[in-house]
């Protein structure tokens, strides 16, 4: 039995990336584990279902490895139900075989008699929703209806969950927050608007989906305007051979010194490496809320990304950055260019984008709407029969 002021509060079972993994996904349940707002209430438990690092790009695919981390994860889930007993499974759902392992869970966790919220993270999912069959999406819809409460990113994101895949599910919203770090920074009035080099950042998994091949291509355009500038890459490969294909490509354009790749950063390196930089880039072809896009803006620069996912709702083009279409290298160019060439404006876009994160995307706003959710699941689980409770739903 636990004792203490644990005893008091709800246990949940996060499913998702574990500690020390990189992305939105890890990201954000690191937020949540650790926001004072959640552990007033909850005793969060971990569950990872990510591979090593050293597998990178392996997790959609069906392989023998593959489905034995599968077992060795649902032995996992079925240990922590057994001996922890949760009230709530939080499972975080992407896109591909990932959205099936995900389904698993939420069906096992019906099965331990708990609470249940399906969390959609994935940018992707749409394209990947469209391009299933009639009866796949009949499935992906039942699992959905399946669990108590569903988490859209976005009010996209949630017209999407109810016009697409079931207009009988529960949705609620819950935007990624910046995590505490940049929040404190934001609070301490640092900004990016006193950086002196003209390095363009880009941050995030290294590989076509996020465009890092269109910025190479806008690269010779974007050198010959301004000689001084300088293009950072923050970030792992997406997959297997991206990287070498990326050197290549540097080759090919004849880059040499003014593209630098210098891998994973986190932490305070992470929020001083957006101070340091002057513009942030993000032409990618598939997003849901991209925590590096809040972060860019929490540190006050101005953005330059594409109108995928949740993006337009947060950067309107002209206002706090430029939206240019996913491949179109040209509107690449032109955007970093004018943005280079006009202090006036990116001192204008600064502004109005510290103003949006601190108005929307701080974390303790975050949570609460989390706890929200969680009280809720736990409510609706109740009255369906689905959760063998002790007590009372909070």
């Amino acid at each position: 039995m636990r004792q203490g002021m644990d005893s008091a509060k709800e246990t949940v079972l996060v499913v998702g990336p574990g500690l020390g993994q990189v992305g939105g996904v890890a990201t954000f349940i690191e937020i949540l584990a650790t926001s004072p707002v959640i552990a007033e209430k909850y005793r969060i438990l971990r569950l990872d279902t990510t591979r090593s690092a050293q597998d990178l790009g392996l997790e959609n695919r069906l392989s023998l490895t593959n489905v034995g981390y599968l077992i060795r994860q649902v032995f996992q889930f079925i240990g922590v139900c057994l001996r922890e007993k949760p009230r709530l499974i939080h499972v975080q759902a992407t896109s591909g075989l990932s959205f099936w392992k995900s389904a698993l869970f939420i069906l096992l966790g019906k099965m331990f008699g708990a609470g249940t919220v399906a969390h959609l993270h994935g940018g992707m999912f749409d394209q990947y929703y469209a391009a299933c069959r009639p009866r796949t999406k009949k499935w992906i819809g039942r699992v959905f209806s399946s669990a108590d409460m569903t988490v859209a990113l976005s009010e996209k994101w949630r017209q999407f969950l109810l016009a697409e895949v079931g207009g009988d599910l529960s949705v609620e919203i819950v935007s990624n927050p910046v995590d505490r770090l940049f929040a404190e920074a934001l609070d301490a009035g640092r900004s990016a608007m006193n950086a002196v080099k003209k390095d363009v950042l880009f941050l995030g998994s290294l590989g076509k989906r996020k465009g890092v091949f269109d910025i190479l291509q806008a690269a010779p355009a974007i050198f010959e305007k301004h000689p001084d500038a300088r293009i950072v890459f923050a970030g792992a490969e997406e997959s297997r051979g991206e990287k070498m294909r990326i050197d290549e490509l540097c080759r090919e354009k004849k880059l040499g010194e003014k593209t630098a790749f210098i891998g994973v950063v986190t932490g305070r390196e992470k929020v001083d490496l957006f101070q340091s930089a002057m513009i942030y880039i993000l032409p990618s072809y598939g997003e849901n809320l991209p925590f590096s896009l809040l972060e860019a803006m929490a540190l006050g620069l101005p953005v330059v990304t594409t109108p995928v996912g949740a993006i337009p709702e947060i950067v309107k083009d002209g206002q706090n950055g430029f939206l240019v279409e996913p491949g179109d290298v040209r509107a690449l160019a032109s955007s970093v260019n004018r943005l280079l060439d006009d202090e006036s404006l990116r001192r204008s876009m600064s502004a109005a984008n510290q103003t949006k994160i601190r108005t929307d995307f701080m974390p303790d706003d975050s949570m609460r709407q989390m706890d929200r959710v969680y009280s809720r699941a736990l409510r609706v689980a109740l009255a369906n029969g689905s959760a063998r409770f002790e007590g009372d739903a909070p």
